[in-house]
């Protein structure tokens, strides 16, 4: 067993000064920024490998991370023409801390049989994390028009989650003849992301942020399995080598939010693929797919940096 700490600390300032023109307009903008972030990184690792006998073996890794960091950021801008001294301003301050745990393992199991390029190879990955975050954000904008006007933004937003993700691959190589080899595998997915998203506005008065914000805040719950079954044949010639393959695919995936109906996800994909190499070049075909995340469902706009 092992263990490891890392700190990173990084220190960002910059200025800039942009010039559009637009029409007869001359629009100028100035910005400045500056950002301090820190973290802090305690890892502990562990290894076993286990020579079964001569033609397998086991080799088993754990890890356990704890990360702590914080972010603080400034930004400010302002505006302006060859006709207005000042159009708008604006100001953000933001400050994020964050902590975050995370258990994981590979354990993996491999078998040569007697026949040469004939082999097993089982694996599994698994981990667990929970992820707590705390944000600060607080945003003033003035526009400077005939009616002037000040928008201000200043809200606690806090982000909590907790995540399961397991997944098990087994693949078996097989020589048919001299030239011909066949591949037949299957992927196994799991995931299971629990999300809570609470905004709470600042209380002027008091000086706490003490007012629950319903409109944006929101839970998620993410659960479902991707299944991957694929076969490819590799034959060989005398300078060509072909590389046809299928795979089929199962997602069922529901994703529920805390103020709309559950979400199904179902699909199922016959997906062809070739690979041919002549002399050394390639060609190759193939298709990937991937359902809609839980960013593009969600019904909540993300506000987390106005």
């Amino acid at each position: 067993m092992c263990s490891s700490d890392l700190n990173v600390n990084g220190d960002n300032e910059g200025k800039a000064n942009t010039q559009q023109n637009i029409g007869d307009t001359l629009l100028q903008t100035k910005t400045n920024w500056k950002s301090l972030t820190s973290s802090h990184d305690h890892r502990f690792v562990f290894r076993l490998v286990w020579i079964i006998d001569s033609m397998s073996g086991l080799d088993f890794r754990p890890s356990y991370t704890l990360r702590t960091s914080k972010v603080e950021q400034v930004y400010s801008s302002n505006s302006s023409s060859n006709y207005d001294s000042i159009i708008n301003r604006s100001a953000n301050q933001q400050e994020i801390n964050g902590k975050d745990q995370t258990y994981s393992h590979d354990i993996s199991y491999r078998r040569r049989f007697k026949k040469k390029g004939n082999n097993f190879f089982l694996n599994n990955t698994f981990s667990i994390s929970k992820s707590d975050n705390d944000q600060l954000t607080h945003s003033e904008n003035i526009f400077y028009t005939n009616q002037s006007s000040n928008k201000s933004f200043n809200q606690l937003r806090q982000r909590d989650g907790n995540n399961v993700r397991t997944s098990v691959i087994a693949t078996l190589n097989q020589q048919l003849n001299k030239k011909t080899y066949m591949t037949l595998s299957n992927n196994f997915n799991y995931s299971r992301e629990n999300s809570r998203f609470v905004v709470f506005d600042h209380d002027t008065l008091s000086g706490k942020y003490d007012f629950y914000n319903d409109s944006l805040s929101y839970a998620q719950l993410r659960e479902g399995y991707r299944n991957t079954t694929s076969i490819s044949i590799n034959r060989g010639f005398k300078k060509i080598v072909v590389n046809p393959g299928m795979q089929l695919v199962f997602v069922n995936v529901n994703t529920s939010f805390f103020k709309v109906p559950v979400i199904e996800q179902q699909y199922f994909y016959i997906l062809p693929s070739l690979n041919i190499s002549i002399n050394g070049v390639n060609l190759g075909y193939r298709i990937y797919v991937t359902e809609p995340s839980a960013y593009d469902l969600r019904p909540i706009v993300d506000n987390t940096n106005p």
